[in-house]
Order: C-alpha cells, then sequence, then structure tokens
C-alpha cells in the first residue's frame, strides 16, 4: 500500500520510526547533506516549484500499535533520510529560537511535533526517531542538548554540525522562511508492508540495488535476521554480531567474512 504525500505530514502525529538491528548504521556524508540542502534552498525560492521528490519509506507497522496509542513503524528502507531530516529539523529549531521574528513555523512545533510524541509518558516512546546503538545515542545527546559521550557517531555529529553552519550563515527571517518552505514542499512515497503477505527482504534488497551500495557483511546480517521476531533479532545482535563489529573494523570484515564462509564451505564464496 502506497501513498504520497508531504514528509512533514508524514512525521506528525503518534509515530515511531524504530530501525532494527539488522540495518546498516547512518552512513550520509557531508556531500549527502549538501546535496539535500541544495535542494531544499531551490525549491524553496521559487514558487512556482510545488514540490521536491526525496524518496521512498518503507516500513512495516507493528502488531502492538493498537495497544501503546502509538504507531511504531519498523523502518526497511528510508533511514538515512529521515535521520538527516532530523538532524536538520533540529538545527533549525535551535536556529529560530535565537532571533527568528516570522511566523511561518515555531521551534516548538519542530521540537514537539516532528521530533518527538510530547504527550507520550513512556520515555521509550518518546523519541519519533529510534536508531541503532551507537547512533541513537548521539542523536538523544544532540536533541537533549548535552555533550557527546564517547563512542558517538561520526556521521550524526558531523552532519548537524554541518546544517548549523550552514543555517548560522542566514541572517534574515526571509532567508529562513525559504528554509522552511523548501522542507514543507519536500514529498516522499510510503509505502506499508503487511506482516505475512509482504517479503521484507526481497523489497529491501530490490529498494537499495539503486541507493548507496550495500556491503556483503550488510546483506548477510539482514538475511539472518529480518524474518525473525524482535526480541530475537536483538538478542542475536547484541550478544553475537555486535561483539564482532567491535573487534573486527568495517573495512575489514567483510573479508573476515569471507574467508569465515571459505573455511566453512571448503571453497570461495562469489561475492
Amino acid at each position: 500500500h502506497a501513498q504520497e504525500t508531504e514528509l512533514t505530514a508524514f512525521i506528525e502525529g503518534n509515530k515511531q520510526f524504530q530501525i532494527p538491528v539488522y540495518q546498516r548504521k547512518y552512513r550520509w556524508s557531508s556531500k549527502n547533506c549538501d546535496t539535500l540542502w541544495d535542494d531544499i534552498l531551490r525549491t524553496g525560492k521559487n514558487n512556482k516549484i510545488q514540490n521536491h521528490f526525496i524518496g521512498s519509506i518503507v516500513y512495516v507497522l507493528s502488531k502492538d500499535y493498537q495497544a501503546t496509542g502509538i504507531s511504531q513503524l519498523t523502518v526497511i528502507d528510508g533511514q538515512q533520510r529521515l535521520t538527516t531530516i532530523s538532524l536538520l529539523l533540529y538545527a533549525l529549531s535551535k536556529r529560530m529560537e535565537k532571533n527568528y521574528k516570522g511566523k511561518l513555523l515555531t521551534p516548538q512545533k519542530i521540537q514537539k511535533q516532528w521530533l518527538s510524541n510530547s504527550e507520550e509518558t513512556d520515555d521509550n516512546l518518546k523519541r519519533k526517531l529510534v536508531l541503532n546503538e551507537t547512533d541513537n545515542d548521539t542523536l538523544n545527546n544532540i536533541l537533549d542538548d548535552i555533550e557527546l559521550r564517547q563512542p558517538y557517531s561520526r556521521n550524526v555529529k558531523d552532519n548537524y554540525e554541518y546544517f548549523v553552519k550552514e543555517l548560522e550563515q542566514l541572517t534574515t527571517d526571509e532567508e529562513i522562511d525559504q528554509v522552511i518552505m523548501g522542507i514543507r514542499k519536500l514529498k516522499v512515497v510510503y509505502i506499508t508492508l503487511k506482516t505475512g503477505e509482504d517479503d521484507p527482504q526481497l523489497i529491501f534488497e530490490s529498494l537499495n540495488a539503486t541507493g548507496m551500495a550495500l556491503s556483503q557483511t550488510d546483506l548477510i546480517r539482514n538475511f539472518l535476521l529480518m524474518g525473525l521476531e524482535k526480541q530475537i533479532q536483538e538478542d542475536l545482535y547484541k550478544n553475537y554480531w555486535q561483539p564482532m563489529e567491535k573487534m573486527i573494523t568495517s573495512t575489514n570484515f567483510d573479508k573476515f567474512m569471507k574467508d569465515f564462509l571459505t573455511m566453512k564451505r571448503i571453497d570461495i564464496p562469489i561475492e
């Protein structure tokens, strides 16, 4: 089931976007942020441009959403965009708190409606976006305005600082309004998968075939964990996969996995 809508409308409401443990970490670079920033400025400045499409968001709706009152969405595709937009929105809200006198938006709306479920009493459900491990800790430290704790996610930190720097160069309310209009014109197609009917693994691989390339290790981790219950995924990742990630650097993980499979199969696996 697919629908098109404005990104800001999509993230509003009682929702939580959960990145499952089998997903790779946040990897967008400042170059990716630069492209998004240019698109937002170009769109916001031009009244003839009605919208700007930034891609799809694919998710599986949790079975528990009716009990919690929060729609918990397991994101199959869209982590990079959701994380980057969250960093931009928070940087924008902090910039607006300084001296913005415009009427298009308030920093309170950004923080309470687009970045959090402000009325939620359960701490586990307050955040709109829940990333994996270090990425999530770094994002929460930024949103809470506290010093980053080691180890922190370099990409999350650097990309937030990128948007802070760009926003600091805006000196008038009109320039900030153009950013707001650009963000509001961003559109996505969101695709809801049905548990038991759709195959998230096949859809994930198809969507990522044309995006940022997945490593061989990414594909193996996804294949092993994606079809399992959430708690089993988290237990296997925490107790087995994550310790390997910490012991073996990312540049060597593919080599390790290839050597391990060669030893087990007694032949060299095809990449």
